[in-house]
């Protein structure tokens, strides 16, 4: 039986926190295959890169028909106890996370890291690190939202707790810019690349708000 026909048999409110939990396993994949994209260009292993970094685009690819057919399901009428409006809303932010994942890939995919300083190379990797955890700790807040309305708010309070941690590593990968004495095409893109790391983390922050005020008005 494939996934479509095992989704078919469930009711529509199971079938589509399935599908959103699918969702999920591709933005984890799509934000483990960036991280070690990042690890094999500072590496020098341009073609692990390469690779890594279609393996991030197929599974952002992935994600959006993913969320497509969560929107189709949706059409279909209210899912309690969460409305429609509330998991339309949920899987727009969700789906920000892939689509930053692949930015960050397109972007590494043009930058060479001989060009930068070591310092910048390092919160380079710190930020790419970090916004894995925090795309793990959302997915880890999507499993719960059904299960444990009290783990699933703790659960946000983690993302939000990380997501500081990269608003402080973009900074920090600012001031290095600043100091630096790269090249302007060089400065451009790692600005670029900062940029596309840092809204990761925000969209994570996003969604696991949207979760967190969804939880509280429906649940508790």
């Amino acid at each position: 039986m494939s996934f479509l026909d095992a989704l078919r048999r469930k009711p529509p409110e199971i079938r589509v926190l399935d599908l959103i939990e699918r969702h999920q396993q591709l933005s984890v994949s799509a934000a483990n295959c960036l991280l070690k994209a990042v690890e094999a260009k500072m590496d020098g292993d341009g073609e692990d890169a390469e690779c890594q970094i279609r393996d991030v685009f197929t599974s952002e690819e992935e994600a959006d028909v993913v969320r497509r057919r969560i929107e189709n399901e949706l059409a279909g009428g209210i899912l309690p106890p969460l409305s429609r409006a509330d998991m339309a809303r949920l899987t727009e932010r969700l789906d920000e996370v892939p689509d930053w994942c692949k930015e960050s890939g397109r972007i590494l995919e043009i930058i060479s890291m001989d060009n930068l300083p070591d310092d910048v190379r390092e919160v380079f990797v710190e930020q790419t690190r970090m916004t894995n955890k925090c795309v793990h700790a959302l997915s880890e807040v999507v499993k719960l939202l059904y299960t444990d309305h009290e783990a699933a708010l703790d659960a946000c309070n983690a993302v939000e707790i990380i997501e500081h941690e990269i608003d402080n590593l973009y900074i920090e990968a600012l001031r290095r810019f600043y100091y630096s004495r790269m090249t302007p095409p060089s400065l451009l893109l790692a600005n670029k690349l900062a940029e596309a790391l840092e809204m990761i983390g925000d969209s994570c922050e996003n969604a696991a708000d949207l979760i967190r005020v969804v939880v509280v008005s429906t649940f508790l």
